[in-house]
């Protein structure tokens, strides 16, 4: 993904003479696909700072495997690994295990493995912790291994191959918290005293988060107990609305619930931790170009609930504590690195640190980046699109989602597909581009399904200005 060092002089002198060369738009273009997966690191989405150095590296020992990796009120992260390659669990096996965790923040990685008690919960060894949070304090908080077993057969694949005995994530459901410090339990939780029934079929402990000095527990299918940490008492229970697919603390002791609502329009409903709702907004208000077909797969609290990154789609946007507005743009993924397997530990997996670090995991491999998109501005203000501007190292020039970037531009669009036109409205003419004869050169980027154009021959086209800046990886666009 990241430029060479040698590469960069070239592809600095191939990006200027992009920027400043006026091309032949006369003549007719051919509409191309273009592919991260067959091209790689060609195609560059950021750069990793001035130094182009990787923070910290580290790597388990041989016997070790990471199976779950867990975000902390304080940006850090605790990656569980421990010596099974198997998924069955139960009692007596765990008794086995080597487990433990690797602290992991932008400021480093811890070379002491934290251990962690026996009677943790394992849904299964091989897929890791259930769940992990830990308090202002420092001390870890989890589940505590249950009693009641249910089993769930995973799809009959072994490392992507067809498999005669499908694999079974094993569940000993539990109502028990515990809170430890390295292999030790300073504290067992029984929360059944605080729940409407005690069928433990219907109201197990599904999640923990913790943040804003508030244990939340997400139990069965829609209630949120707030927790004091200090003692365990109860501070209040939510009920979550119904089809809630992401839960996130925040600041004062509330927390936020993504939810997907009847009309298939996401909304954040905000809840103070005695129960009670502070306020509902819709997503789309902070990004503008969200639909109900856009899916969000993660919300990341950054500083402590002072700011959150919200993936879609592998793109990474970040937005003030509020959710009022976005403060940056970034990739988040390689989406060629992503198999569909039943892998024996973590692969190509790439989690945010803060707004620029992030960590990367794959096998027993854990780093630490500082990572720069490039990012598209005009009259100060980004432009943001709902997938991610690159270069292309081998020709120097910057190309940008065409819809994505002109609706941000204040340009209306439209796509006839019969004609396969697309129709630019600027205020004073309109442009139309046709895909099998098009004025401008074209790309579809595969794994984004998106139809790209070079900037600087869209600058061209609506007779506009644009300058690259090296040091930030910054396309400015000129004009209001």
């Amino acid at each position: 993904m990241f430029l060479r060092k040698w590469m960069i002089p070239f592809a600095l002198i191939l990006i200027l003479f992009s920027l400043y060369v006026v091309p032949n738009t006369s003549l007719a273009a051919t509409t191309a696909i273009d592919s991260i997966e067959q091209r790689g690191a060609e195609l560059v989405f950021g750069h990793n700072g001035s130094t182009g150095a990787l923070h910290s590296n580290f790597t388990l020992s041989p016997d070790l495997h990471m199976h779950s990796v867990h975000r902390l009120w304080d940006d850090s992260y605790a990656a569980y690994s421990n010596n099974s390659t198997t998924f069955t669990s139960d009692n007596a096996s765990n008794k086995d295990l080597n487990d433990g965790l690797t602290l992991v923040s932008k400021e480093g990685i811890s070379q002491e493995r934290i251990k962690l008690p026996k009677e943790i919960e394992h849904p299964s060894q091989q897929m890791g912790l259930g769940s992990l949070a830990r308090d202002d304090d420092g001390h870890f908080w989890s589940v505590k291994q249950g009693s009641i077993r249910e089993d769930f057969p995973l799809p009959a694949l072994s490392h992507g191959t067809p498999s005669d005995k499908p694999a079974i994530i094993t569940y000993y459901h539990s109502q028990e918290l515990i809170q430890f410090d390295n292999e030790q339990i300073r504290l067992s939780l029984n929360i059944a005293k605080y729940l409407p029934h005690t069928d433990i079929s219907k109201y197990w402990i599904r999640e923990l988060f913790f943040g804003g000095g508030v244990l939340y527990v997400h139990v069965g299918d829609s209630l949120l107990l707030a927790l004091n940490p200090l003692d365990g008492s109860l501070l209040g229970s939510i009920t979550l609305p119904a089809s809630t697919v992401q839960i996130a603390p925040m600041t004062n002791g509330r927390v936020a619930a993504l939810v997907v609502a009847e009309n298939e329009q996401t909304q954040i409903s905000v809840f103070n931790a005695n129960g009670t709702q502070n306020k509902k907004l819709g997503l789309a208000s902070v990004l503008p170009f969200f639909s109900a077909s856009n899916y969000v797969s993660a919300i990341y609290p950054l500083e402590k609930g002072e700011k959150f990154i919200i993936e879609i789609y592998g793109q990474w946007y970040t937005v003030d504590g509020e959710f009022t507005r976005v403060l940056s743009e970034s990739n988040g993924f390689n989406p060629y690195s992503q198999g569909t397997c039943i892998c024996p530990n973590i692969t190509n997996t790439i989690k945010p640190l803060s707004e620029n670090v992030r960590m990367t995991l794959a096998g027993s491999e854990i780093g630490i980046y500082t990572y720069i998109p490039i990012q598209i501005q005009k009259a100060g203000q980004m432009l943001l699109t709902d997938s991610p501007s690159y270069l292309d190292s081998t020709e120097g020039r910057v190309w940008v989602p065409l819809r994505a970037t002109a609706v941000a531009m204040g340009i209306d669009v439209d796509y006839n597909r019969d004609t396969r036109t697309v129709t630019l409205q600027l205020k004073d003419r309109k442009l139309e581009i046709n895909q099998d004869h098009p004025s401008i050169e074209m790309r579809t980027l595969k794994e984004y399904s998106k139809t790209y154009v070079s900037i600087r021959e869209l600058a061209t086209l609506l007779d506009v200005g644009v300058q690259w800046d090296q040091d930030t990886y910054t396309v400015t666009i000129d004009g209001k």
